[in-house]
């Protein structure tokens, strides 16, 4: 038989070991969450320097944009006008939230209209370069006669999410005269 002693003893460094285990886990978990934090820290700022540089990179292109007489557009994944720059208002009179959201081939003449959809549906198919394209669209009184040369785009997984585009206007002439450019 063990003494009473002998018992409270046992049962102390039976707590005692417990609680060094519990102290031991505590600041290690201690140092895990420090770690964390320090690398959580890290991931801030670099988001911050990202996110800056986005901007910085987004002022450059909307420096651009708007320093070319050539109107520029962005589809998305559907053929969708997702931007278009403030350019369409001076080439085509339409404001930019009355292109956004639509296709490119609701602004051709009719006659061309089957030609631009076919063509906007193998670009979504094939995700290739448009260049030099010729087509008339009629816009601010005019039939404008355009010349588009576009590129795809792809995210950072390589995944197809647009084409990035520029119009340039090749001739203008009256509607009044019925002649096509």
């Amino acid at each position: 038989m063990s003494s009473f002693a002998d018992r409270i003893y046992t049962s102390l460094f039976k707590f005692f070991k417990i609680k060094s285990s519990l102290s031991f886990n505590y600041v290690n978990n201690i140092t895990t969450i420090s770690s964390l934090l320090i690398k959580l820290s890290s991931i801030e700022k670099e988001r911050d320097r990202l996110f800056e540089e986005l901007q910085a990179r987004e002022q450059a292109f909307n420096k651009l944009v708007l320093s070319v007489y050539d109107w520029v557009w962005i589809t998305d994944t559907t053929g969708k006008y997702s931007y278009v720059s403030p350019k369409c208002v001076d080439i085509y009179n339409i404001t930019e939230d009355k292109i956004i959201g639509k296709m490119p081939h609701e602004f051709v003449e009719e006659k061309d209209k089957d030609s631009i959809i076919a063509l906007e549906k193998h670009l979504l198919e094939t995700h290739e370069v448009l260049v030099n394209y010729v087509s008339i669209v009629r816009a601010n009184g005019n039939f404008l006669k355009t010349l588009t040369n576009a590129v795809p785009l792809f995210d950072f997984r390589g995944e197809y999410v647009g084409h990035i585009g520029v119009e340039k206007i090749l001739e203008s002439t009256p509607i009044q005269n019925k002649r096509y450019c």
